[in-house]
């Protein structure tokens, strides 16, 4: 499957960088080593600290929040936060945002952009320590990963509805699209000249993020150079918006019942069924259920429990309410993807049929890859298969293609 290859207006806002940091150590090659994963595409600079611009009502103010030295930046992945505030955001389905925040993430100091998108549950910490945690993409992020920070700039969205970014204050209070997620971000990096002559060397979505994607690559084929897409199709599946629906469902059910936290809790556990697969998950809890007080319980109960509990750890209602909905919005047809277009999809799949990926990358107008993912991780596997994914990027950030994988 192959094809040839082949405007958003900025509008007032402002950008300052609120925080300046370093992750936790990476153990990969040390400083001295070379690497050319991200050696390729049109060159972006920014300093590690910006110099503020008092010329510009949307310039970026810089804030030496803490003294990183720049010798640090070879083993630790340097990155710098912003909160980028746009004016006047009309969201696609009636709801006029007099002002919103879009928070971002920016490693590295030069070469080739790149912007990463995940899924509902992700943040714009893609290789550093987050509220505890690791960044979600630590696997591919950071000093000698192949997204190599010393060599290229990656950057992380909290998307609309989430994270530092501007969240509903209350369950269903506005509605957000995938085609609103796009614009905003769009807009975001047009405020700071991110954009322009120059375009983002490679747009990475995967799940959430790669409706998203889909839609920034439709609407904005001039700010991007090509578009890899993880795990996400043209469409949403029937059977998955079901799936969410019972979901908000249960959320609602226990706001209105004044326990939030735990409808969040069970409708995150409900979802894990969905990211993985039923293969794994019999392997892993193949045990006979037991009786407790009464009380039958299955072997699963307490994986379920544990996913659910760490999620209502870092995750609002309202921010999961908020973006669910925006999975279900997600529809456009992949004839009318002007940029090029790169496509991973795993056949176990339950939250994306591969049918469905399988029609997008027929569809697709520029299509240049198509990657068959197999895994018994299914929707996770833009995670979980690091070899897989690790090669997809290689060939993504250096432009290669093998004809024997088309």
């Amino acid at each position: 499957m192959s094809a040839s290859l082949q405007s958003a207006q900025p509008s007032a806002s402002t950008a300052d960088y609120s925080s300046v940091g370093t992750a936790v150590p990476d153990h990969g090659p040390p400083a001295s080593a070379t690497s050319s994963a991200c050696a390729t595409g049109a060159t972006h600079s920014l300093p590690l600290y910006a110099r503020p611009d008092t010329a510009r009502p949307d310039a970026v103010q810089a804030a030496q929040a803490n003294g990183t030295p720049l010798a640090q930046a070879a083993c630790y992945s340097s990155y710098r936060d912003l909160r980028v505030r746009l004016q006047s955001v009309a969201l696609q389905h009636g709801t006029h945002l007099p002002q919103a925040t879009i928070a971002l993430r920016h490693y590295g100091q030069s070469g080739p952009l790149y912007v990463v998108l995940g899924g509902i549950s992700s943040h714009r910490a893609l290789c550093d320590e987050h509220e505890g945690t690791r960044g979600w993409w630590h696997d591919y992020v950071g000093p000698g990963k192949v997204l190599d920070t010393r060599h290229c700039q990656v950057l992380g969205v909290d998307f609309l509805g989430s994270g530092a970014s501007t969240k509903p204050r209350h369950l269903g209070e506005w509605v957000v699209s995938p085609q609103d997620q796009a614009q905003v971000i769009v807009r975001a990096l047009q405020s700071l000249d991110w954009l322009g002559k120059r375009r983002v060397d490679g747009l990475i979505g995967s799940s959430y993020g790669g409706m998203v994607a889909l839609h920034w690559a439709q609407r904005f084929p001039h700010t991007l150079s090509r578009a890899l897409v993880l795990c996400a199709a043209h469409r949403s599946s029937p059977t998955t918006s079901a799936y969410r629906s019972v979901q908000r469902q249960i959320v609602r059910l226990a706001h209105e019942l004044g326990d939030g936290k735990q409808g969040l809790q069970l409708a995150r556990a409900l979802a894990m069924l969905g990211f993985r697969t039923p293969q794994e998950l019999d392997q892993r809890f193949s045990q006979s259920a037991k009786v407790k007080q009464q009380q039958v319980h299955v072997a699963m109960d307490d994986y379920l429990n544990a996913r659910g509990h760490a999620y209502v750890q870092q995750h609002a209602a309202n921010s999961f309410y908020c973006l669910s909905q925006s999975c279900d919005l997600h529809q456009l047809d992949p004839a009318n993807i002007n940029t090029e277009l790169w496509l991973g999809a795993c056949p176990e799949d339950q939250i994306i049929p591969f049918a469905d990926a399988t029609q997008l990358a027929e569809r697709a107008a520029h299509l240049r890859y198509f990657q068959r993912i197999p895994s018994r991780f299914g929707h996770d596997c833009f995670i979980k298969e690091t070899q897989a994914i690790r090669h997809i990027l290689r060939l993504f950030t250096h432009q290669q293609l093998n004809a024997t994988q088309l």
